[in-house]
C-alpha cells in the first residue's frame, strides 16, 4: 500500500486465511491513505476483534474527510481511550472549527502530552488576534515546549503583531525549516517584501515553500518583474508556486500574461482557476470571469469562497 498499489494490497490481504489485528489495521491504514472511507468503514465493521489502533484509524479517516460529526461519534463509541485517541478527537474538533468542543475535550483529557497542548494552542491560532490572550495563557501553562509549539505560537502572534512574532522567533532555543517558513509566510501575508527578502537571505536552508512565500510577498507589491525573476530561479515548481505566479499576474492586472500562464499550467486546482477568474474581474471583463467560472465548474472543480465572490462581482 505504501508503494501506491491498493489493488495488490487488497489481493494480499484477501489471501490471508486468518488475518491478525495487525493485518486488519494495515489494510484499514491503506484505505485511509487512498481516501477510500467507504471501504475503510466496511472493513472496520468486519473486524472480529478491534484494538485501539483500529478505532483511531477510523476516527482519523473521518476527520481527514471532513466528517467531523462522524469522527466524534466514533470517539464516543470507543470501548477505551488512550492519550492518542484523545489527541485525535481534539484534533478533529480543532479542524472542524468547534473551539468550545476542543476546549472541553482538552479539560476532560486525563493524561496530556505535548501533542495535546500543541493541538489546543493550534485551535486558538485559528482565531488570530481575537483569542491571542487565550493562546498565550495556554503557552505559558505548558509544562514543556518543543520547536513545533514555538512555531504555532509564531503563527498566533503574526495575527496580532509582526514585531511580537519576531521577538519570540529570536527567543526560540532552536529553529527548523518549518519555523523559518512560518516567519517568512507571516511577512509574506503582510505584503512586506523587504522583510520577507531579508529573512529569505538569512535562511540556512530553503524549500519550495520558502521560494513561494518570497514570490507571494512581491506579488502583493505588484512587482511583476521581481516575481518573474524569483519564479525563474526556483529549483522546481509545484502547483502552489505556479498558482502564486498566476496570482502575481492577476494582481498586476496583466490579463494576457495570466491567460498565457494559466494555459501552460500542468495542474489547475481551485486556487489557479480562482486567480484567473479574479484576473478577468480586475480587468473589468466580467463576462469573461463568468465564462471562466462556468468552465471551472464543468471541469469538476468545486468553487471556494473567493471564486464565488469574484463571480458575484461579475454578476453585479
Amino acid at each position: 500500500a505504501r508503494a501506491g498499489d491498493l489493488d495488490l494490497a487488497e489481493s494480499i490481504f484477501d489471501g490471508i486465511r486468518f488475518p491478525s489485528v495487525i493485518s486488519w489495521n494495515t489494510m484499514l491504514a491503506a484505505y485511509d491513505q487512498f481516501g477510500r472511507i467507504r471501504e475503510l468503514e466496511d472493513l472496520f465493521d468486519r473486524i472480529p476483534e478491534r484494538d485501539i489502533v483500529s478505532w483511531i484509524i477510523l476516527l482519523s479517516a473521518n476527520t481527514q474527510e471532513g466528517n467531523f460529526a462522524r469522527a466524534r461519534l466514533v470517539f464516543d463509541r470507543m470501548p477505551q481511550w488512550s492519550v492518542v485517541a484523545w489527541n485525535a478527537a481534539l484534533s478533529s474538533s480543532m479542524r472542524s472549527g468547534d473551539l468550545n468542543s476542543a476546549i472541553a475535550l482538552f479539560h476532560a483529557t486525563p493524561e496530556r502530552n505535548l501533542i495535546t497542548w500543541s493541538t489546543l494552542l493550534g485551535a486558538y491560532s485559528q482565531y488570530g488576534h481575537h483569542r491571542l490572550k487565550d493562546a498565550m495563557a495556554v503557552f505559558r501553562a505548558m509544562p514543556l515546549y518543543d520547536v513545533v509549539t514555538w512555531t504555532i505560537l509564531l503563527d498566533v502572534c503574526f495575527a496580532s503583531s509582526a514585531d511580537e512574532a519576531n521577538r519570540y522567533f529570536h527567543a526560540m532555543p532552536a529553529r527548523n525549516l518549518v519555523t523559518w517558513n512560518t516567519m517568512l509566510g507571516g511577512y509574506s501575508r503582510l505584503g512586506d517584501a523587504r522583510k520577507t527578502a531579508r529573512l529569505f537571505q538569512l535562511m540556512p536552508e530553503r524549500d519550495i515553500l520558502s521560494w513561494t512565500a518570497l514570490l507571494t510577498a512581491h506579488a502583493y507589491g505588484r512587482n511583476i518583474y521581481e516575481c518573474r525573476r524569483i519564479f525563474s530561479e526556483m529549483p522546481y515548481h509545484d502547483t502552489a508556486s505556479e498558482a502564486s505566479m498566476l496570482g502575481a499576474y492577476a494582481l498586476a492586472g496583466n490579463l494576457e500574461d495570466a491567460q498565457r500562464f494559466f494555459a501552460g499550467m500542468g495542474v489547475r486546482n481551485v486556487v489557479a482557476w480562482t486567480c484567473l477568474v479574479g484576473a478577468y474581474a480586475r480587468a473589468g471583463r466580467f463576462q469573461g470571469a463568468l465564462d471562466v467560472f462556468r468552465t471551472m465548474v464543468l471541469d469538476g472543480i468545486r468553487p471556494n469562497e473567493i471564486s464565488l465572490c469574484c463571480v458575484l462581482l461579475g454578476c453585479s
